[in-house]
């Protein structure tokens, strides 16, 4: 298989994960480490990210960079939902970012807020690429 036809099915999947977990009946951000264990598996095997075998430690690979594979992690609930507003600014502003963390340090939930925020700029960012 060429590489564009490998890289073109590599995306296609990479979509499809980010929405199964964003837009489907599951809940966003499980908590559940077989879940990330089986999706960072699935990254692994789609040749997005390399770990590490003696220290864990996981790298974004060539191809998972240019898929933007972290930043589409975002979507997933598989980060530490504090640590989402920061990552997600090149989508949304600082200011926005700072009051995303200010709702939560006021007792918001981000499994409650982020979803329907992720999901909105999904659409506005992704969807409509493809």
């Amino acid at each position: 298989m060429n590489k564009e036809v490998e890289r073109i099915r590599v995306e296609r999947e990479l979509r499809s994960m980010v929405e199964e977990r964003l837009f489907g009946d599951g809940p966003w951000s499980p908590d559940d480490p077989k879940v990330n264990r089986a999706i960072s598996d699935k990254l692994s095997a789609l040749g997005l990210q390399h770990v590490e075998p003696v220290t864990g430690a996981v790298h974004t690979t060539e191809l998972g960079r240019e898929l933007n594979v972290d930043t589409l992690m975002l979507f997933t609930g598989l980060h530490e939902p504090y640590e989402v507003p920061d990552c997600l600014v090149p989508l949304i502003t600082q200011a926005e970012a700072n009051e995303l963390r200010e709702r939560f340090d006021n007792g918001e939930r981000p499994e409650e807020v982020l979803p329907p925020l992720l999901r909105q700029l999904w659409r506005k960012h992704y969807q409509a690429k493809h």
